[in-house]
């Protein structure tokens, strides 16, 4: 092999192992609570085991964040949880909204409970109660669609309970600021997923789930894209629903997460 072959191949190889020589990009903007619960890696590894030329690059971020992502056009598509937060941006970009996966917002605090959390009637009530027995709870703060879904528990009951000297804002994820709770043996609203494999839960447990599921839907801003995107957008909009893919989600712990698209 003489050297002007050595030197193709090297640069055969650099290109396969960096990802340039994929011919399309697309750009997906996924939840903390989803990559806490290990759906980010499953669906970055099954995409791209089947769609070889295409670039799959995974942004993890609050809803909050990634939503704004989308509007700067920074993403080309995400899967984010609050309905509201979503249907007030497809008012500016029009698209699609495809309800994915869903799990349970749940209250964990100490296992003596001492606020008596697994005895209220409601998210809302569970965290007064919390409040007013001087207990800590943990808010994320970060306008994440966990702390969005904890503070429209109690939003609309006159009260601003983030007031309270009790009430203390991370501002960070949710694996961190459960961090923050089992150290500090106090309270906090999170989404099932993420509990079920937080691995330092010390005293922790579920006391309270939410009577509202957390759904999750694809946001697709399809007056956005630019023909060729759609196109690769489209394609994992179809791979998402399709029925290999519905039996991968199927076969997953239902504490872990719900698949929930229907049929197509």
């Amino acid at each position: 092999m003489n050297h002007r072959l050595i030197i193709l191949f090297l640069f055969t190889v650099l290109i396969a192992g960096t990802g340039f020589g994929k011919d399309h990009k697309l750009k997906l903007g996924m939840t903390t609570s989803m990559d806490n619960a290990g759906i980010t890696k499953l669906i970055e590894d099954s995409y791209d085991s089947l769609f070889s030329n295409t670039d799959l690059k995974i942004v993890v971020s609050g809803t909050g964040k990634v939503l704004s992502y989308l509007d700067t056009k920074d993403l080309h598509l995400a899967i984010v949880h609050n309905k509201e937060r979503e249907l007030l941006f497809l008012e500016e970009h029009p698209g699609e909204r495809i309800e994915i996966f869903s799990n349970d917002f749940v209250i964990v605090g100490p296992k003596d409970d001492p606020a008596n959390v697994a005895q209220a009637s409601s998210v809302a009530e569970a965290i007064k109660l919390i409040l007013d027995a001087e207990q800590i709870f943990i808010s994320r703060g970060d306008d994440s669609g966990t702390h969005i879904a904890e503070r429209n528990t109690w939003a609309g009951h006159g009260v601003d309970y983030s007031k309270s000297e009790y009430y203390l804002e991370t501002g960070a994820g949710s694996g961190q600021s459960l961090n923050t709770a089992a150290a500090m043996g106090a309270y906090m609203f999170v989404d099932s997923s993420t509990f079920y494999l937080f691995q330092n839960k010390r005293d922790l447990v579920v006391l309270k789930e939410h009577d509202t599921p957390n759904i999750y839907s694809l946001i697709i801003p399809t007056s956005d894209l630019d023909e060729e995107t759609l196109l690769q957008v489209i394609e994992f909009k179809d791979w998402i629903l399709s029925a290999p893919t519905r039996e991968m989600f199927h076969s997953l712990d239902d504490s872990l997460i719900r698949y929930i698209a229907a049929n197509e």
